[in-house]
């Protein structure tokens, strides 16, 4: 007789179940595109090291894709030529990459030894060789959003960089994955200049997200669509963050007291540092800061911004005095000034 048994699903395939609970709980659909592409969805410099098939049906179908961003926007051109102009999917599927020595990617870290050990002994190049073939298979995440979207106020607005960071913070936080930042991705083709960065996870790079540029879009027929973001995570490398374990505590009695501020800072601060200062010098009372509104304009010196910043504070066992919270804000004030010459506003 035949035993049956449990099929042993690896970290990757473990993950990919509550990433589609979470975004489809954000909004989000989920798209399923064909892996196999043709040779004018690769960039020219890619396409030499992009993986082809010996023998592919059609000229369409002649590649595997090293990334899963055309694929997505020819879904997109596909919804916006239909009249679906606002549009929120993703993807969960594989990707493939050549692996050769002179030209590793730097998101796939788990290269196989034997090939490391080739490369070295060969003297890094080794061309000619049955190396030249190999590649990996891995799994990403794609996540797309465009047009109108309604905010926690249910006001209509535009699809933003912070609104796509925002989802894919909140997809990382219920995934228990802390030690989450974002850095300054430097100059591509995909993304537009200073809309786009790196997502970091305990000092890992695991993705990308920002502003698909304009002519990417024209590339694919996209000609008068609003701003189109995007990000993919790889979540290969996202297996290997430490997860927190989720954790249930009862909902305090007590309520919170919310107060906002508004601050006068320089551009170059980044909200990350603002936000971690502003948790360090208030403690544990201050529950969670929500970023209100950012703006520039006549009554704010040049190369700096007005960042507003919504706090609730509260305690699990009893109700803070305005008293108590007033000497807070103080403190946050003087924390502010001192690490970041940062000024409140009146």
């Amino acid at each position: 007789a035949i035993r049956s048994r449990p099929i042993d699903n690896n970290a990757v395939e473990c993950l990919k179940q509550p990433v589609r609970e979470i975004l489809c709980a954000l909004g989000f659909d989920e798209i399923i595109t064909y892996s196999l592409i043709g040779k004018d969805m690769l960039e020219e410099e890619s396409s030499s090291e992009a993986v082809r098939l010996r023998n592919p049906l059609s000229s369409e179908q002649e590649y595997l894709r090293s990334t899963l961003t055309n694929s997505a926007l020819q879904c997109l051109a596909y919804n916006m030529n239909r009249a679906n102009k606002n549009a929120r999917f993703f993807e969960i599927s594989h990707v493939f990459d050549s692996i050769k020595c002179h030209g590793f990617y730097p998101r796939f870290d788990a290269v196989p030894r034997r090939i490391l050990a080739e490369c070295k002994r060969r003297g890094g190049r080794p061309e000619g060789s049955s190396l030249d073939a190999a590649y990996q298979e891995t799994m990403s995440l794609a996540i797309l959003a465009t047009g109108a979207r309604i905010d926690e106020w249910k006001i209509k607005q535009e699809m933003d960089f912070f609104a796509l960071k925002g989802t894919i913070e909140v997809l990382l936080q219920r995934l228990g994955i802390s030690g989450v930042g974002f850095n300054p991705l430097g100059e591509q083709r995909v993304f537009v200049d200073n809309e786009s960065a790196q997502i970091a996870c305990q000092n890992k790079t695991i993705g990308v997200f920002g502003r698909i540029n304009n002519s990417l879009l024209v590339r694919f027929g996209i000609k008068h669509a609003p701003a189109v973001f995007y990000a993919e995570i790889f979540l290969s490398q996202l297996c290997t963050c430490h997860r927190d374990t989720q954790r249930f505590i009862p909902l305090s009695i007590y309520p919170s007291l919310a107060r906002d501020m508004s601050l006068i800072a320089k551009d170059s601060i980044r909200y990350e540092a603002l936000a971690s200062t502003i948790q360090a010098a208030a403690g544990p009372s201050l529950k969670k800061i929500t970023l209100i509104d950012r703006y520039r304009g006549e009554q704010i010196p040049r190369g700096c911004m007005s960042v507003t910043v919504s706090l609730a504070f509260g305690l699990e066992d009893r109700t803070l005095s305005d008293q108590e919270v007033s000497a807070l804000l103080s403190r946050i004030a003087q924390k502010l000034k001192a690490d970041f010459a940062i000024e409140v506003r009146a």
